[in-house]
């Protein structure tokens, strides 16, 4: 015992000990920043001069590195760690000066190390540790350091400087303090753009680099690695690693040795493998163990000059190292980690010498390596015997020199190395090695996908209906090699719609699918919550080209809960106003690192004052601690401290212990022996009191007590600096924060005073002080003075009444106020404060209380509270009083001093009551309890109490702990319910345990009980009325148990039903509640057989009786309680499958339904047995079950001879073998198996394992031939000749049947041959060469010796095998000795080939394949080679030769502008359409492509991983279409370069273009829409409007911008202003014209998708008139042509009008005018207008007058709007042709042949060049000679214009019969000329004459026709005479004779185009055929009177198709 008392001191200390190691070593952890090697600081600054100093605080273990540079253009200022020694370089622009630190000490060995460089003008001192100093002094009259370019620490930055060296290796360790000039460049990470750099340091010291061999390495890219020392390993050597990835490819370690010589362990495909070059041999060691499945692995690996060993997770692969050579010496850095690797080649070092002329070969060309590459090594396979570092040009050639990346960041490497000669000759200077040459090599970086990680836990926590930022706490992406700003995360999938959504600050209600890191970072991203509780975002993160894995955030919206948390009041100056701030009322939430904007909503407004809120400071005077900062997010690396020492700008102030003090708690320490050490203080420093000259860097807290501590500010306003406090054993820092400001006095606190009635209190500090930022150094300098004293008594000091006192009196309370006695109750007193030159005015309030306000409050009544549940109850003071003897009801304050839990209080103020349950009401006054004023309102239900505990005060005495009891009324009535267990088809009574109301309040009052829910196996009755469900009864009937729940005996075991309480006369119920009833079975219940069929088995069989053979059901049974009971079966047995040969006569349904029953067969075909079942209590009747056998038949079904080639291995199959049985169903899986009797002879059997070994067999089965599994091998081959027959005998049995003494046939020929055999002959393999080279084909690729075996043995040696090549190769030549085989000399024998060979030449082309045709057969020896005549004596083959390219054709490109076109955000594949390279050498897979400039709009990418950016392609991918280009979605076009090549010739370069197509909508169909005069609707299709879009999306929406001025849009008969294209296309839209007043309308619509839009587009809808226009009209020039019919025909519009329509012009012709003429007058009036009728009339003519001189025609037109009474109006076009006026055509007369047809014939006429016209022109007469009548009637018009008198008046001609052939087009007018102006009075007189004549003509015509209709009324109606055959063909033409007749036919089919139809054929039996109804013209059969009188006697013949009357 007393060893251990001795022992407990040294534990302690050792404990203590440690814990100071611990503390010390995380106070150096937590210090400083830590620099990795890449890492740096830079602050942009500039300046100049001679006094520089720089301290510097580091610790490392890298024997180099840089630690600080300020750089200049050619000054500079270096400090180096170079080889372990401080190295700095300095240059002050006279040369540079370096200067190191003293030899032997080492500074890389991890302890720190303090540096402190001074430069003054020439002298430069180096100080480390301070206890080492060197120096230097500066050459030259420099004195200046200049700084341009900035201040760096940790590393240069990438600045290129001609001063810094190329090898610059940055610093890795950390560093503590780093000030240069008063810049302490560390004291803040925080970069600052456009001031400060930070690059990869961070805060604190990284435990890294204090690592053991116990911690794990990550390799965080492909190009990570740690070089190690040169491993010594010459004769054995062991490597062990355990290794975590997942990659397949990568190197574990590699080191190079001696003479070649490596050792290296890889990842291939996932395995670890060991390679070990030596002695010009390579051995590998491939292990079985995949380590890429992201686990730990241990790896082995051990190796010495003879073996080679790998272990991995214990399992060793092992191997031997054969080699000549003994040692094995690794040199160069050991190398573990993962790196790139790529071969040196041909292409890479090209030596351009004439070898032949230097008498030397290539592989005598060496190449020496002089210099290894810095970043990685060069790996040499080459021959041992050649000299070290040293390989070939023929190496090169064969890829043996490699070159192996270190897997560094660096961008590139080198080495250097020498050429010479081993040839012995005497070679050139150049050739001896004298040389160096540099070797470039450029590393291209691997970009790495990034990493996205969740820190703070997959969880995001936040409030419901609010948002949250998200933080880069939340989401973390770390990405090696690409900036931060490259990231951006995407949102996958939909986020849930109903939870929430992500949005950007400065875009809030937008939500986003993806954001920037940069917004991450800076804090601009939002989750808000709209809905459901939980809900998830999956995101990730991507670089641009690879994105990283994908994380899963779940989100959780919880309600808001809060309570306040500070509630302190106000303590107010009476007229002066105060802040509120959280000190005084705040309020705690359950929110998650979640800023809550609390909303306090004011009920009850202060009385003697108001609430404001300060919206601006403009104007408003307010101290800086009014000011209150709200901390949104809290800093990453520090910490926030409030406590600040203040002082005045560029001011001092002394540092006292109310500033810094620090307390040890080791009792026998003074705290006055802390001592303190500070750091760089950059706005001020530390000094003596008395000497402000000495700055103190460490200083002990007595120095504070006795305030010798000195603080001078300079500089900045605000900052703060490291201080660490120590008792000499232990320390800890702290951060001293200082604020700078304006000189200021203000008021620290001013609570008042509170005296008794005629007493003194002491006026301390505690009641009032002042606080300042001046350099007050004694409480004496502060003096108090009174401006007004009090009225109700005085200020004291010592018993001396005083007017001014100071700050030392005050803080040691030597101040007193004395009350007067007087009976105010109230004073105070004004004050003026004097600091230095400052002053502050302040009033103090006293407050009086008298000596019976000591006595306690006395509580008059405390009783409960009974409240319903729910409601509100009032608390009044029969409830809670509590009075004082001297104090009024109002001075009583009630605090609640614990809330209610289950409601809370309110307060009635001005008509409304002010408090919530989230706010409630915290003080009241005992006269709001008498007013009544106060409530509790009960809010939570459930509950049937509350308390709240209150405490009472008068002001000056309390009464705590009041506790108030609330009784609760619940508003339901609390029924309880028991659950009820009865037997089956019983009933029970309800009692009052099963229903219950326990509560106090309802007791005894009768309730009914209600059933909601009422049983369902069962009912409730009344015990007096049996049988009678009720679904209502009473308490009292409870009470009484005469309620009763009766089952209704069925088979069910539970029942339920619901009831509730309701009482009418308190209106009140109780919740619905559900009364359990469980039901024990009762046994009543029969089995039933269910199922009972014929059991058929096979003879002698064991067969399962199961369930669909044998049931039995019981509804109250299970199977396992259903036995059976049976008779001896009559053939066989029942036995359990336990024991099959064990009879059985019981068994269960279960054994049955678990298939355990068990029928054997034996004997009699059919039986069976009698059975019963019982279930312990009911039996079924007994029944037979009956079972049927047949016998098993095994059949043969196919035994075909087994086709074998000599040698091979044949498989049997169930082509060749099938036996089957008639078990058609093999329910049971039937096995048929084959036992062989008698082996083959000539082979084996065997069966095929997993493995593909074989074994012998002597049995198998029909599966296994199914599977071909069975294998006849043929050996030995010499047994067999050219032919042979073997067989097997064999059995096949499948229980309880067999099939006996089977042969199956083996056919063993070379004529067998088959996939695997091509060839009859023992070898025609076929051959492969080289393009261009030989090969030579010998007995093992063409032998036809096994011919031989078609011969007796004797005889074979008396013949020999001859080829004879039929087909010569297309390729190439055989060469047979030295002559080349031909068509006439094609022979060679077997001996030839065999002893040696024939030759295949390659012809050098660009082909793949060749081949020769041959004939081979015996010949006698001796005798000359010829076939024999017999075919099948003769073979004749094919031998095949593979030609492998050489690849001797560079690719060319077939595409001579390689382009894309793409629509803008579209993805589109590459075809050889847009990039073909073909290459006759390459398939297209060889054919590849390198992207050495990537696209500016978007990314290249491959199918399955369209994400992803690819930078090599191939051609066999753009020839499969799975190359993309994805474009990025931007409208300019782009470009990428490209380079191809088939991997061995020069590549090509080429630009491919990228062309944007911007997202448009263009209109396919954009016809307008007509619509037909005097219709009103019309339907609006695609043909008319159709739109499409190069987009993704081809949805069109049409939207109607400005609808139709006369009409609308309807859809399905609705007005609409949207459709769709498939609204056009399924035809449900239509115009609709609602206005008949224009003749055209329009409408402005907009085409759109989600992608693009086409607006301001017009549709336009055109009325077309219903008018029949004339065509190909040729109008004469210069005379007067009247129009008519022919011209234009409105016949139809006039119908359907019922009016004369109007022709108004718009435009008269170019070449002349319409005209009117006027019947008295000679002139002609211009017509504006006219109408159908004056058409019909002949009253309007077109006037002409063209100059045509030298034009053949003039085209011209007559432009008019149609309009009528009813319909809308329509323009129209009259479209003619002008030609020369010829009064040569005018007609002559003669008389006809009379054979001829009377019809007028078509002339042809030629014109003016030579070209026949078709027809006469229209304006021209025909020139037809007239017949007799024609004659008679010449010069007069006999018709005139008599008919013209009404637009339906027709003249009733014989129609002439028109050919099919007529041409519409040109169809002729009848013209008529107005009378020119001329001075022959004949042409004044003859008119006369002529109107004479026509009077007289009218005249007998009336007498005519009156004497004709009398005849034809009084002649029965005849038909049409026989037809004369006669018809007219051609143009009508103009006869006096002839008058013209306008024909409007009614088709109904086109209602709209009145002409005639030419259907009539002469073959129709008609006389009357159709007339084109522009022509107008009737001609008589043959002109005479007599034919003319025939046709008007004849009778009215019947209409025909498409005839009319006219």
């Amino acid at each position: 015992m007393d060893s251990v008392v001795q022992n407990n001191p040294k534990k302690k200390k050792k404990l203590w000990l440690h814990g100071l190691l611990w503390w010390s070593l995380l106070f150096e952890l937590a210090s400083g920043a830590s620099f990795y090697g890449d890492g740096f600081v830079q602050l942009k600054a500039t300046e100049s001069s001679d006094h520089n100093t720089l301290r510097i605080r580091f610790r490392t273990s890298s024997t180099n590195g840089l630690l600080f540079l300020a750089a200049g253009q050619t000054d500079y200022f270096l400090l180096e760690l170079h080889a372990g020694r401080l190295q700095l370089k300095l240059d002050l622009g006279s040369g540079e000066q370096v200067l190191h630190s003293e030899r032997g000490t080492q500074l890389n060995d991890l302890a720190w190390h303090s540096v402190e460089i001074r430069h003054v003008q020439h002298n430069v001192t180096l100080t480390v540790d301070k206890n080492s100093h060197t120096s230097v002094k500066m050459p030259g009259s420099q004195q200046d350091l200049n700084i341009l370019d900035g201040l760096y620490v940790g590393g240069s930055g990438g600045l290129d400087k001609l001063y810094l060296p190329r090898n610059l290796i940055g610093f890795r360790g950390c560093m503590d303090e780093v000030v240069f000039n008063e810049h302490d460049i560390l004291s803040s990470l925080r970069p600052y753009t456009g001031f400060k750099n930070i690059y990869e340091v961070s805060l604190g010291c990284s435990p890294q680099f204090f690592a053991t061999e116990d911690d794990s390495i990550s390799f965080f890219s492909s190009r990570a690695y740690i070089s190690l020392p040169t491993w010594n390993a010459q004769h054995e050597a062991v490597f062990e690693c355990v290794v975590h990835t997942s990659a397949k490819e990568g190197i574990i370690m590699y080191n190079s040795a001696r003479e070649g010589d490596f050792v290296a362990v890889e990842i291939q495909e996932g395995l670890p493998v060991a390679i070990i070059g030596k002695g010009g041999t390579k051995t590998e060691l491939r292990s079985l163990m995949f380590i890429n499945d992201r686990k730990w692995h241990s790896i082995k690996l051990h190796f010495s000059s003879k073996n080679l060993e790998l272990t991995v997770d214990g399992e060793m692969v092992k191997s031997s190292i054969s080699s000549r050579s003994k040692g094995f010496q690794l040199k160069g850095y050991l190398f573990v980690g993962e790196g790139g690797r790529a071969s040196l080649e041909a292409k890479h070092i090209k030596v351009l010498l004439d070898f032949k002329k230097l008498g030397i070969r290539q592989s005598q060309i060496m190449f020496r390596i002089q210099e290894q590459p810095i970043h990685g090594q060069i790996r040499l396979d080459v021959d041992p015997d050649q000299e070290e570092n040293t390989f070939s040009m023929l190496d090169l050639w064969h890829g043996r020199a490699m070159y192996i990346h270190g897997g560094s960041e660096e961008p590139d490497d080198f080495f250097m190395f020498s050429i010479y000669s081993s040839s012995r000759k005497e070679v050139p200077d150049y050739l001896k090695g004298n040389k160096l040459y540099r070797y470039n090599i450029t590393v291209t970086p691997t970009n790495d996908a990034p990493e996205l990680s969740l820190p703070e836990g997959n969880l995001f926590v936040l409030l419901e209906n609010s948002k949250k930022r998200l933080t880069t706490d939340v989401l973390k992406a770390t990405d090696i090699d690409s900036s931060y700003t490259d990231l951006v995360f995407s949102v996958l999938g939909n986020l849930n719609a109903d939870a929430g959504y992500l949005e950007l600050e400065n875009n809030p209600g937008k939500a986003v699918t993806s954001f920037s890191y940069l917004d991450l970072e800076e804090l601009r991203v939002y989750y808000v919550h709209t809905g459901v509780r939980n809900s998830r975002i999956v995101l990730r993160v991507s670089d641009g080209e690879k994105v990283s894995n994908t994380v899963v955030l779940r989100v959780m919206a919880v309600a808001l809960e809060y309570k306040i948390a500070n509630n302190t009041g106000l303590a107010i100056i009476q007229g002066e106003a105060a802040i509120i701030g959280t000190k005084q009322l705040s309020v705690h939430t359950n929110a998650v690192k979640q800023i809550v904007d609390i909303r306090y909503d004011i009920i009850e407004p202060p009385q003697y004052g108001e609430l404001q809120r300060l919206h601006s400071t403009e104007g408003v005077n307010l101290s800086e601690d009014d000011l209150y900062f709200r901390v949104l997010t809290i800093p990453k690396k520090g910490k926030l401290l409030l406590d600040t020492t203040v002082l005045v700008r560029d001011g001092q102030k002394l540092l006292t212990i109310e500033d810094l003090r620090y307390h040890d708690a080791d009792s026998d320490f003074d705290d006055g022996q802390l001592m303190y050490t500070r750091r760089g203080i950059p706005m001020g420093d530390l000094v003596l009191v008395n000497d402000t000259t000495h700055r103190l860097i460490n200083f002990q807290q007595k120095d504070l007590e006795e305030k010798r501590v000195l603080f001078i500010h300079k500089g900045v306003s605000t900052g703060r600096f490291v201080l660490f406090v120590s008792d000499g054993k232990h320390f800890i820092s702290s951060l001293l924060d200082i604020s700078a400001h304006d000189p200021f006095l203000k008021v620290g606190n001013n609570t008042g005073l509170l005296v008794q009635k005629g007493h003194s209190v002491i006026f301390s500090t505690n009641n009032f002080s002042v606080v300042s930022n001046l350099d007050i150094r004694d409480d004496q300098e502060v003096i108090f003075q009174l401006d007004e004293a009090p009225k109700y008594g005085g200020l004291y000091r010592n018993e001396i009444k005083v007017d001014s006192f100071s700050q030392f009196d005050l803080k040691s309370g030597l101040i007193s106020y004395r009350h007067d006695d007087s009976k105010h109750l109230a004073d105070c007193f004004n004050l003026t404060v004097k600091a230095k030159d400052l002053r502050l005015a302040a009033s103090i309030n006293v407050k009086v209380f008298l000596e019976s306000h000591q006595r306690p409050p006395i509580v008059q009544h405390h009783n409960i509270l009974l409240v319903e549940e729910g409601k509100p109850v009032k608390i009044d003071e029969t409830k809670l009083e509590v009075t004082h003897e001297d104090n009024l009801p109002s001075d009583i304050v009630f605090t609640v001093k614990v809330a209610p839990f289950h409601g809370f209080l309110r307060r009635f103020v001005k008509e409304r009551y002010v408090g919530t349950k989230q706010s409630p009401v915290k003080t009241f006054t005992q006269e709001d309890i008498n007013s009544g004023n106060i409530q509790y309102v009960q809010v939570e239900s459930g509950k049937v109490n509350d308390t709240f505990i209150l405490d009472a005060t008068n002001g000056v005495t309390d009464v705590n702990d009041i506790r108030m009891s609330v009784d609760i009324i619940p508003r339901l009535i609390p029924l309880q319910v028991s659950n009820i267990t009865l037997n089956e088809g019983a009933s029970k009574s309800l009692t009052q345990d099963m229903l219950k109301v326990t509560n106090r309040h309802f007791s005894g009052i009768n309730f009914l009980y209600s059933l909601t829910e009422l049983p369902q196996h069962g009912h409730i009755e009344h015990s007096r009325h049996p049988g009678v469900p009720i679904t209502s009864f009473t308490r009292r009937q409870v009470e009484h148990e005469f309620i009763y729940y009766v089952h209704d005996s069925s088979e069910t075991l539970d029942d339920n039903f619901t009831v509730v309480v309701n009482d009418t006369g308190l209106r009140k119920q109780s919740a619905a509640q559900t009364v359990y009833i469980q039901v024990t079975a009762v046994n009543d219940e029969p089995p039933v057989i269910t199922a009972n069929r014929v059991l058929r088995v096979w003879v002698s069989s064991v067969t399962e009786i199961r369930p669909e053979d044998l049931r039995v059901h019981d509804m109250d049974s299970p199977p396992e309680e259903l036995h059976f009971m049976v008779t001896p079966p009559s053939n066989g047995h029942l036995a359990l499958k336990s024991a099959p040969m064990k009879a059985v006569l019981n068994f269960t349904q279960a054994h049955i339904d678990q298939g355990q029953l068990l029928f054997v067969h034996k004997g009699a075909m059919s039986g069976g047995f009698n059975f019963q079942v019982n279930d312990g209590v009911n039996f079924t009747p007994r029944q037979i079950f009956s079972i049927t056998a047949r016998a098993l038949v095994l059949s043969l079904e196919k035994n075909r001879p087994l086709m074998v080639f000599p040698g091979s291995s044949t498989p049997i199959t169930n082509e060749d073998l099938q036996v089957v049985t008639n078990d058609v169903t093999n329910t049971t899986n039937r096995i048929i198996t084959f036992n062989v009797i008698r082996h083959p002879k000539l082979g084996r059997l065997v069966m095929r394992q997993p493995d593909n070994s074989t074994v012998d067999i002597s049995t198998f089965t029909q599966d296994m031939v199914d599977r071909k599994e069975v294998l006849f091998v043929q050996t030995p081959i010499e047994s067999v000749g050219w032919e042979a027959m073997d067989s097997i005998t064999f059995s096949v049995t499948s229980p309880p049947t067999s099939l006996d003494g089977q042969t199956f046939k083996i056919d063993i020929s070379y004529e067998n041959t088959g996939p695997e055999h091509n060839t009859v002959l023992l070898a025609n393999t076929g051959a492969e060469v080289t393009e261009g080279e030989s090969v030579v084909i010998d007995e093992s690729k063409l032998d036809a010796t096994n011919l031989m075996s078609k011969l007796p043995t004797p005889q074979r040696s008396l013949h020999e095998v001859w080829f004879q090549v039929t087909s010569l190769p297309q390729h190439g030549v055989i060469v047979v000795g030295e002559r080349n085989l031909t068509k006439e000399k094609p022979n060679f024998s077997q001996f030839i080939i065999n002893k040696y060979g024939i030759t295949y030449k390659h012809d050098n082309s660009e082909t793949t394949h060749d081949s020769f045709v041959f004939s081979a057969w015996i010949n006698p020896k001796g005798k000359t080679a010829q076939q024999p005549q017999d075919d099948s004596d003769v073979v004749e083959e094919r031998f095949n030769i593979t030609i492998t390219p050489v690849n001797d054709q560079p690719p060319l490109l077939k595409t001579k502008s390689p382009s894309l076109r793409v629509v803008q955000g579209d993805t589109v594949a590459l075809r050889p359409d847009n990039l073909k390279v073909e290459d006759l050498d390459n398939p297209p897979d060889d054919i590849k492509f390198s992207v050495i400039s990537k696209p500016n709009n978007g990314y290249l990418a491959l199918e399955g991983s369209l994400n992803e950016s690819i930078a090599a392609f191939s051609q066999a991918q753009i020839n499969k279409g799975s190359v993309y280009f994805v474009h990025d979605g931007s409208s300019a076009s782009g470009v990428f370069y490209f380079s191809v090549t088939d991997g061995h010739h020069k590549p090509i370069y080429k630009l491919f273009n990228l062309e944007v197509t911007e997202i448009t909508i263009t209109l396919v169909n954009y016809t307008g829409l007509t619509l037909q005069q005097g219709q009103t609707s019309v339907s609006l299709t695609q043909d008319n409007l159709a739109a499409e879009s190069n987009g993704k999306n081809i949805t069109i929406h049409y939207q109607v911008t400005k609808p139709p001025n006369f009409g609308k849009l309807l859809k399905d008969n609705q007005e609409v202003t949207q459709f769709e294209q498939e609204d056009l296309q399924s035809g449900r839209l239509c115009y609709h014209m609602i206005s008949l007043s224009s003749a055209e309308d329009s409408f402005e619509f907009t085409a759109f998708t989600s992608e693009a839009n086409l607006t301001g587009q017009v549709f336009n809808i055109t009325v077309r008139p219903l008018i029949q226009v004339g065509k190909g009209l040729r109008i004469p020039n210069g005379i007067v042509v009247k129009l008519n019919t022919s011209f234009l025909n409105a016949f139809e519009l006039a119908n359907i009008s019922n009016s004369d329509p109007v022709f108004e012009i718009i435009s008269h012709p170019k070449y002349g005018k319409v005209v009117r003429a006027k019947p008295k007058m000679s002139r002609k009036s211009v017509a504006e207008s006219f109408t159908f009728q004056e058409v019909m009339q002949e009253k309007v003519a077109l006037e002409l007058n063209a100059n045509m001189t030298g034009v053949q025609e003039l085209n011209d037109s007559l432009v008019f709007l149609l309009k009528t009474d009813n319909t809308q109006p329509a323009k129209a076009e009259f479209h003619f042709t002008i030609v020369p006026y010829d009064p040569a055509l005018v007609p002559t007369t003669k008389r006809p042949d009379p054979t001829t047809s009377s019809a007028p014939q078509t002339p042809v006429q030629t014109s003016r060049n030579g070209t026949a016209s078709p027809v006469l022109s229209t304006a021209f007469f025909s020139t037809q000679q007239p017949s007799k009548s024609q004659h008679k009637f010449k010069g007069r018009n006999r018709w005139g214009n008599s008919n013209r008198t009404s637009i339906f008046s027709t003249t009733l001609g014989k129609p002439t019969h028109v050919t099919d052939d007529f041409p519409f087009r040109n169809t002729p007018v009848r013209v008529e000329s107005y009378p020119q102006k001329t001075s022959n009075p004949l042409l004044v007189i003859l008119p006369l004459l002529a109107l004479l004549l026509l009077v007289i003509i009218f005249v007998v015509l009336v007498v005519f026709l009156r004497h004709h209709r009398q005849r034809k009324q009084s002649t029965a109606a005849s038909k049409e005479p026989a037809s004369t055959g006669q018809s007219h063909q051609g143009e009508t033409h103009r006869s006096t004779t002839v008058p013209t007749v306008t024909v409007t036919p009614i088709n109904h089919a086109c209602p709209g185009s009145p002409v005639f139809d030419r259907l009539m054929t002469l073959n129709q039996g008609s006389a009357y055929n159709t007339i084109d109804s522009n022509m107008l013209i009737s001609s008589w059969s043959n002109g005479s009177p007599a034919s003319s009188s025939q046709i008007i006697q004849t009778t009215t013949p019947t209409l025909q198709k498409n005839q009319y009357w006219v």
